[in-house]
Protein backbone atom coordinates (compact mmCIF):
# COMPACT_ATOMS: atom_id res chain seq x y z
CA UNK A 1 0.00 0.00 0.00
CA UNK A 2 2.86 2.36 0.77
CA UNK A 3 4.30 1.89 -2.72
CA UNK A 4 0.94 2.77 -4.25
CA UNK A 5 0.60 5.87 -2.11
CA UNK A 6 4.10 7.01 -3.02
CA UNK A 7 2.94 7.68 -6.58
CA UNK A 8 -0.25 9.47 -5.59
CA UNK A 9 -0.37 13.12 -4.66
CA UNK A 10 -3.27 13.43 -2.27
CA UNK A 11 -2.97 17.22 -2.25
CA UNK A 12 -3.83 17.36 -5.96
CA UNK A 13 -6.84 15.07 -5.61
CA UNK A 14 -10.32 16.03 -4.52
CA UNK A 15 -11.96 14.24 -1.61
CA UNK A 16 -14.15 12.34 -4.09
CA UNK A 17 -11.03 11.27 -6.01
CA UNK A 18 -9.30 10.03 -2.86
CA UNK A 19 -12.39 8.09 -1.82
CA UNK A 20 -12.62 6.46 -5.26
CA UNK A 21 -8.94 5.43 -5.20
CA UNK A 22 -9.30 4.08 -1.68
CA UNK A 23 -12.30 1.92 -2.60
CA UNK A 24 -11.02 0.70 -5.97
CA UNK A 25 -7.30 0.28 -5.29
CA UNK A 26 -6.21 0.55 -1.64
CA UNK A 27 -8.93 -1.72 -0.27
CA UNK A 28 -8.31 -4.35 -2.95
CA UNK A 29 -4.55 -4.71 -2.33
CA UNK A 30 -4.81 -7.05 0.72
CA UNK A 31 -7.70 -9.12 -0.68
CA UNK A 32 -5.54 -12.14 -1.55
CA UNK A 33 -4.02 -12.34 1.94
CA UNK A 34 -7.37 -11.70 3.60
CA UNK A 35 -8.92 -14.60 1.68
CA UNK A 36 -6.51 -17.13 3.14
CA UNK A 37 -5.67 -16.01 6.67
CA UNK A 38 -7.14 -13.99 9.53
CA UNK A 39 -4.81 -11.02 9.79
CA UNK A 40 -3.70 -9.79 13.23
CA UNK A 41 -5.78 -6.98 14.69
CA UNK A 42 -2.74 -4.69 14.66
CA UNK A 43 -2.29 -5.26 10.92
CA UNK A 44 -5.97 -4.60 10.22
CA UNK A 45 -5.82 -1.38 12.24
CA UNK A 46 -2.71 -0.31 10.33
CA UNK A 47 -4.42 -0.92 6.98
CA UNK A 48 -7.40 1.12 8.15
CA UNK A 49 -5.11 3.91 9.30
CA UNK A 50 -3.33 4.10 5.93
CA UNK A 51 -6.65 4.34 4.10
CA UNK A 52 -8.04 6.81 6.64
CA UNK A 53 -5.05 9.14 6.37
CA UNK A 54 -5.19 9.08 2.59
CA UNK A 55 -8.92 9.86 2.48
CA UNK A 56 -8.49 12.92 4.70
CA UNK A 57 -5.24 14.00 3.07
CA UNK A 58 -2.94 13.41 6.05
CA UNK A 59 0.77 12.80 5.49
CA UNK A 60 3.76 12.12 7.72
CA UNK A 61 4.72 15.78 7.38
CA UNK A 62 1.29 17.31 7.86
CA UNK A 63 -1.67 15.93 9.72
CA UNK A 64 -5.19 16.81 8.61
CA UNK A 65 -8.30 16.81 10.71
CA UNK A 66 -10.51 13.76 10.19
CA UNK A 67 -13.99 15.16 9.72
CA UNK A 68 -15.91 11.95 10.44
CA UNK A 69 -15.20 8.88 12.54
CA UNK A 70 -14.00 5.90 10.50
CA UNK A 71 -16.88 3.64 11.57
CA UNK A 72 -19.34 6.07 9.97
CA UNK A 73 -17.20 6.45 6.85
CA UNK A 74 -17.25 2.66 6.41
CA UNK A 75 -21.03 2.41 6.51
CA UNK A 76 -22.91 1.76 3.23
CA UNK A 77 -24.00 4.85 1.34
CA UNK A 78 -27.66 4.12 2.03
CA UNK A 79 -26.85 4.35 5.75
CA UNK A 80 -25.06 7.67 5.42
CA UNK A 81 -21.49 6.38 4.98
CA UNK A 82 -19.08 6.51 2.06
CA UNK A 83 -19.10 2.79 1.29
CA UNK A 84 -15.44 2.14 2.14
CA UNK A 85 -14.92 -1.37 3.47
CA UNK A 86 -13.61 -1.79 6.98
CA UNK A 87 -10.72 -4.25 6.85
CA UNK A 88 -11.83 -6.40 9.81
CA UNK A 89 -15.25 -7.04 8.25
CA UNK A 90 -13.72 -7.47 4.82
CA UNK A 91 -11.29 -10.08 6.18
CA UNK A 92 -13.93 -12.25 7.86
CA UNK A 93 -16.28 -11.92 4.86
CA UNK A 94 -13.59 -13.12 2.44
CA UNK A 95 -12.76 -16.07 4.70
CA UNK A 96 -16.46 -16.94 4.87
CA UNK A 97 -16.62 -16.80 1.07
CA UNK A 98 -13.85 -19.40 0.86
CA UNK A 99 -15.61 -21.45 3.54
CA UNK A 100 -18.84 -21.38 1.55
CA UNK A 101 -17.02 -22.76 -1.49
CA UNK A 102 -15.43 -25.49 0.62
CA UNK A 103 -18.89 -26.56 1.78
CA UNK A 104 -20.59 -26.40 -1.63
CA UNK A 105 -18.06 -26.74 -4.45
CA UNK A 106 -17.89 -30.42 -5.34
CA UNK A 107 -16.00 -29.86 -8.59
CA UNK A 108 -12.85 -28.09 -7.41
CA UNK A 109 -9.93 -30.30 -6.41
CA UNK A 110 -8.82 -27.92 -3.65
CA UNK A 111 -12.23 -28.02 -1.92
CA UNK A 112 -12.34 -31.82 -2.08
CA UNK A 113 -8.82 -32.01 -0.64
CA UNK A 114 -9.76 -29.71 2.26
CA UNK A 115 -12.93 -31.66 3.01
CA UNK A 116 -10.96 -34.89 3.07
CA UNK A 117 -8.01 -33.56 5.07
CA UNK A 118 -10.05 -31.84 7.78
CA UNK A 119 -12.92 -34.36 7.81
CA UNK A 120 -15.50 -31.70 7.02
CA UNK A 121 -18.94 -33.11 7.65
CA UNK A 122 -22.56 -32.05 7.54
CA UNK A 123 -23.53 -28.53 8.57
CA UNK A 124 -25.94 -30.01 11.16
CA UNK A 125 -23.07 -31.55 13.14
CA UNK A 126 -20.29 -28.99 13.53
CA UNK A 127 -17.97 -31.07 15.71
CA UNK A 128 -15.49 -30.90 12.82
CA UNK A 129 -15.25 -27.12 13.39
CA UNK A 130 -13.65 -27.49 16.82
CA UNK A 131 -10.09 -26.21 16.56
CA UNK A 132 -7.15 -28.60 16.65
CA UNK A 133 -3.45 -27.96 17.09
CA UNK A 134 -2.73 -29.74 13.80
CA UNK A 135 -4.78 -27.26 11.77
CA UNK A 136 -2.95 -24.97 9.38
CA UNK A 137 -3.34 -21.22 9.84
CA UNK A 138 -5.31 -21.09 6.59
CA UNK A 139 -7.90 -23.68 7.60
CA UNK A 140 -8.12 -22.22 11.12
CA UNK A 141 -8.97 -18.87 9.52
CA UNK A 142 -11.49 -20.31 7.05
CA UNK A 143 -13.16 -22.27 9.87
CA UNK A 144 -13.50 -18.98 11.75
CA UNK A 145 -15.37 -17.54 8.77
CA UNK A 146 -17.70 -20.55 8.73
CA UNK A 147 -18.39 -20.30 12.47
CA UNK A 148 -18.82 -16.51 12.65
CA UNK A 149 -20.63 -15.82 9.39
CA UNK A 150 -22.04 -18.87 7.63
CA UNK A 151 -23.51 -20.73 10.61
CA UNK A 152 -25.35 -17.72 12.12
CA UNK A 153 -26.62 -16.52 8.74
CA UNK A 154 -27.39 -19.65 6.75
CA UNK A 155 -30.89 -20.83 5.94
CA UNK A 156 -32.40 -23.56 3.82
CA UNK A 157 -34.38 -23.60 0.58
CA UNK A 158 -36.64 -26.63 0.69
CA UNK A 159 -36.39 -29.24 -2.06
CA UNK A 160 -36.96 -32.92 -1.35
CA UNK A 161 -36.87 -32.33 2.41
CA UNK A 162 -34.29 -35.04 3.10
CA UNK A 163 -31.63 -32.75 4.63
CA UNK A 164 -33.75 -30.08 6.30
CA UNK A 165 -34.69 -30.70 9.93
CA UNK A 166 -38.32 -29.62 10.18
CA UNK A 167 -38.16 -28.11 13.67
CA UNK A 168 -34.50 -27.21 14.17
CA UNK A 169 -33.40 -25.74 10.83
CA UNK A 170 -34.04 -22.21 9.59
CA UNK A 171 -36.17 -22.63 6.47
CA UNK A 172 -39.56 -21.01 7.16
CA UNK A 173 -40.19 -17.37 8.13
CA UNK A 174 -36.50 -16.87 8.88
CA UNK A 175 -36.77 -18.59 12.27
CA UNK A 176 -36.53 -22.07 13.74
CA UNK A 177 -39.98 -23.64 13.93
CA UNK A 178 -39.20 -24.96 17.40
CA UNK A 179 -38.98 -21.33 18.55
CA UNK A 180 -42.43 -20.54 17.12
CA UNK A 181 -44.42 -23.38 18.69
CA UNK A 182 -47.42 -22.93 20.97
CA UNK A 183 -46.63 -26.11 22.96
CA UNK A 184 -43.48 -28.10 23.71
CA UNK A 185 -42.54 -30.48 20.91
CA UNK A 186 -41.78 -34.06 22.07
CA UNK A 187 -38.25 -35.32 21.45
CA UNK A 188 -39.68 -38.13 19.33
CA UNK A 189 -40.66 -35.74 16.55
CA UNK A 190 -38.22 -32.89 17.20
CA UNK A 191 -35.54 -34.59 15.09
CA UNK A 192 -37.76 -35.34 12.09
CA UNK A 193 -36.77 -34.16 8.63
CA UNK A 194 -39.14 -32.04 6.56
CA UNK A 195 -39.80 -35.01 4.26
CA UNK A 196 -41.06 -37.01 7.26
CA UNK A 197 -43.65 -34.33 8.00
CA UNK A 198 -44.98 -34.42 4.44
CA UNK A 199 -47.59 -36.84 3.06
CA UNK A 200 -47.28 -37.27 -0.74
CA UNK A 201 -50.45 -36.26 -2.52
CA UNK A 202 -51.85 -34.69 0.66
CA UNK A 203 -49.45 -32.11 2.06
CA UNK A 204 -48.09 -31.42 5.53
CA UNK A 205 -49.06 -33.92 8.19
CA UNK A 206 -51.54 -31.73 10.05
CA UNK A 207 -52.22 -34.50 12.56
CA UNK A 208 -48.61 -34.25 13.78
CA UNK A 209 -48.45 -30.46 13.48
CA UNK A 210 -51.76 -29.27 14.90
CA UNK A 211 -50.92 -29.40 18.65
CA UNK A 212 -47.72 -27.38 18.25
CA UNK A 213 -48.07 -24.68 15.59
CA UNK A 214 -50.25 -21.61 15.37
CA UNK A 215 -52.76 -20.89 12.61
CA UNK A 216 -50.37 -18.27 11.21
CA UNK A 217 -47.59 -20.85 10.94
CA UNK A 218 -49.92 -23.31 9.24
CA UNK A 219 -50.71 -20.66 6.63
CA UNK A 220 -46.98 -20.13 6.05
CA UNK A 221 -46.50 -23.88 5.65
CA UNK A 222 -49.33 -24.07 3.13
CA UNK A 223 -47.26 -21.96 0.74
CA UNK A 224 -44.30 -24.39 0.83
CA UNK A 225 -44.19 -27.88 -0.66
CA UNK A 226 -41.77 -30.79 -0.47
CA UNK A 227 -40.67 -31.67 -4.00
CA UNK A 228 -40.24 -35.44 -4.21
CA UNK A 229 -40.88 -35.60 -7.95
CA UNK A 230 -38.24 -33.52 -9.72
CA UNK A 231 -35.34 -34.72 -7.58
CA UNK A 232 -34.52 -31.17 -6.50
CA UNK A 233 -32.46 -31.39 -3.32
CA UNK A 234 -32.55 -29.09 -0.31
CA UNK A 235 -29.93 -26.38 -0.63
CA UNK A 236 -28.34 -23.92 1.71
CA UNK A 237 -28.53 -20.19 1.15
CA UNK A 238 -27.17 -17.30 3.15
CA UNK A 239 -29.20 -14.51 4.69
CA UNK A 240 -28.57 -11.74 7.19
CA UNK A 241 -26.28 -12.86 10.00
CA UNK A 242 -26.73 -9.58 11.81
CA UNK A 243 -23.08 -8.54 11.84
Amino acid sequence: MASKLAGWKSRTLSLAGRITLTKSVLCSIPVHSMSSVKLPESTLNRLDRVARDFVWGSTAEKRKQHLLCWDKVCKPKEEGGLGIRKTSLMNIALLAKVGWRVLHDNNSLWSRVLRSKYLIGDIHDTAWLKGKSTWSSTWRSVALGIRDVILPGHKWVLGDGLRVSFWTDKWLMGNLLKDEVVADVPEAILSLKASEMWIPGVGWDIHKLAPYVSDATRLELAAVVVDKVSGRQDRMSWGDAGW
